[in-house]
């Protein structure tokens, strides 16, 4: 019996993931869908990419990636290239990117800039990414990184932050989040 709520447990730690996803569908000016359309996604930051093509019903998923800025271009024969700018990627978000793609020549651009959408349909997971220029210049009560989870949404703090001392996560770690009891978050318990 101990054997398998330590399975369980497992199981549910390793579905922990902070990456995201984009996906959507390809199609053209008519709504049809075009299947084999090369799309990239490039994080802004570093340059990487992740690339994938469209299946026959237009489908595409780009999984795995980090948080961070994106800029996504797709390009198919026949088709002027889209480019959708100023993508913003939190922790654990699922992003879902229609693509319409235009007739003209694969030379000419359809650059598409704007701010992703507040409201996020596609998924109920909540995230939320601290950047590192939020983290060196965050004063941090004996620098312990589990203060920085308590400044994310549904988190509540339930301990005394005079307690928080430089490698002890004793004290920091008392929080519930979404809704947990205390020190219970992720099926997990912490005591001390």
């Amino acid at each position: 019996m101990r054997t398998l709520i330590l399975f369980i447990l497992a199981g549910a730690a390793y579905a922990q993931q902070f990456r995201g996803t984009i996906s959507g569908r390809v199609t053209d000016q008519q709504a049809a869908v075009i299947a084999n359309a090369a799309i990239v996604a490039t994080q802004v930051e570093t340059g990487s990419r992740t690339q994938t093509v469209s299946t026959a019903d237009g489908q595409y998923t780009l999984p795995f990636l980090p948080p961070g800025d994106y800029s996504v271009s797709a390009e198919f024969s026949g088709f002027k290239r889209f480019v959708r700018e100023g993508l913003r990627m939190s922790a654990n978000e699922r992003v879902s990117l229609d693509i319409q793609m235009d007739i003209g020549q694969t030379a000419d651009a359809i650059t598409v800039s704007g701010e992703s959408p507040l409201l996020v349909t596609s998924t109920a997971s909540v995230g939320q990414v601290i950047n590192q220029r939020q983290i060196e210049n965050m004063p941090m009560n004996g620098r312990t990184p589990l203060v920085l989870a308590q400044l994310a949404f549904g988190v509540i703090p339930n301990s005394d932050p005079r307690f928080y001392r430089p490698f002890d996560d004793g004290g920091p770690s008392g929080f519930s989040m979404g809704g947990a009891p205390n020190r219970q978050n992720e099926g997990r318990t912490t005591r001390k």
